[in-house]
């Protein structure tokens, strides 16, 4: 987190009234686990302050380096300001950026800490971090690194973890899946279409709007969607998944710039909202009605794919008769879906323990991560996704190295 000391900050009176909150803010930077700057006169006034003790070395170091420090300020999405009284300043908005913050509230030293990045698992959280790292590397954002602690959300209880982080003095960032099956229309609550575990995390930011906790719903239906063919294929290949040809073929034909299209109109993506882990079954769209939203986003797709693909399984009868023909009139609709057998995009597997596996080699596995950088960051769609997720990230775990702090000159107690 980039934090920055506002001027209403900037008197003798506040830090001796907040001395304890300031040294916590000190110790954030001292460690390394958060950027700490400010407006000139505040950190000059800091820098000089005997009444903070040994911290008094940090903001120092701070002062001498505010340049720098602002340069790097710019390149973010949106920073913490702390200000005497947040009342004062309008409320953030979602895309402000900047947030406000209460000096009041740095009174502990858990908000100097790194920011928990809070994910519908510990994995997940994990492969969070490291597409913001390498977003970071394939921007080439010069000091700034990744620090962050990944948690597991509990899944579908991933809403009740955030909400004990929003009681706990801590910056905390949850991410979920969209779930979503297809680009629906968002109501006014703007819940339409996501799964439970994004709609309780979003209500669950409603419910509390603190400003050191946020969340972010990836734009796509799971994270296994965050990554193309070239990566399953890498996979496969050495695990020699021979079974799994037809389906990467598929997956294949589905990303070519033929299709491009219908397959890969932004927003309107198919691999957005396809089930990559088990398949998207035509039986399941075919059991909604024909008003429905996802009915007809997948419907006229699965219609186009059967003119034109060879690698697709859909039957002709449930194409024609728009009815799964292996769903009867009764009996449980799960039962009913299972039994389809018309995949209207690949069943590639599990297969996020490989990435997280392969993301912690890191130096090792040179070959992955240019891979990933080639095949996804740089890609002109997915790399806009990928981006967006980076970004957000970055703002909310950005650091620097540990402050080495050097005492000011004994022959002289100003900054200059």
């Amino acid at each position: 987190m980039f934090i920055y000391l506002h001027e209403s900050l900037a008197s003798n009176q506040i830090i001796e009234l907040y001395a304890d909150h300031f040294c916590n803010i000190a110790l954030a930077a001292r460690e390394g686990n958060h950027i700490v700057s400010g407006d000139r006169i505040i950190m000059k006034l800091l820098a000089e302050s005997k009444i903070l003790g040994r911290e008094r070395e940090v903001y120092f170091t701070l002062y001498n380096k505010l340049q720098d420090l602002n340069s790097i300020r710019k390149k973010l999405k949106f920073h913490m300001k702390v200000v005497e009284d947040a009342s004062k300043y309008p409320r953030s908005t979602e895309n402000c950026s900047e947030q406000i913050l209460n000096i009041s509230e740095f009174s502990k030293s858990s908000l100097s800490q790194p920011t928990t990045l809070l994910g519908e698992d510990e994995k997940d959280a994990r492969v969070y971090q490291k597409i913001a790292e390498s977003y970071l590397k394939e921007k080439e954002l010069g000091l700034i690194r990744i620090n962050c602690v990944p948690c597991d959300g509990n899944g579908d209880k991933i809403g009740k973890k955030f909400k004990s982080a929003q009681k706990q003095l801590i910056f905390c960032l949850g991410i979920a899946d969209s779930d979503q099956e297809a680009p629906v229309i968002k109501s006014i609550h703007g819940l339409d279409g996501y799964g439970n575990t994004a709609k309780a995390l979003m209500k669950a930011r409603e419910s509390n709007n603190t400003a050191r906790c946020d969340i972010y719903i990836i734009p796509v239906r799971d994270i296994e969607n965050l990554f193309f063919y070239e990566v399953y294929e890498y996979f496969f290949l050495k695990k020699k998944k021979d079974d799994k040809k037809q389906d990467l073929s598929f997956f294949k034909e589905l990303i070519d710039s033929h299709s491009q299209h219908i397959f890969r109109k932004e927003k309107h993506c198919v691999l957005w909202y396809a089930d990559i882990k088990n398949g998207t079954r035509l039986g399941k769209v075919l059991i909604r009605n024909s008003d429905d939203q996802i009915y007809q986003f997948w419907i006229g797709y699965a219609m186009y794919l059967f003119e034109r693909s060879e690698l697709c399984n859909i039957r002709k009868d449930c194409i024609d008769a728009k009815r799964c023909s292996e769903n009867p009139d009764h009996g449980n609709t799960k039962e009913k879906i299972k039994k389809c057998q018309c995949f209207i995009t690949p069943n590639l597997g599990e297969i996020l323990e490989d990435i997280d596996q392969y993301f912690e080699q890191g130096e090792r596995e040179e070959t992955f991560v240019n891979l990933l950088n080639r095949s996804c960051l740089q890609d002109p769609i997915l790399g806009k996704v990928w981006e967006e997720i980076g970004e957000k990230i970055t703002a909310w775990c950005c650091s620097v190295e540990a402050i080495r702090t050097s005492s000011p000159s004994r022959n002289s107690n100003t900054a200059q």
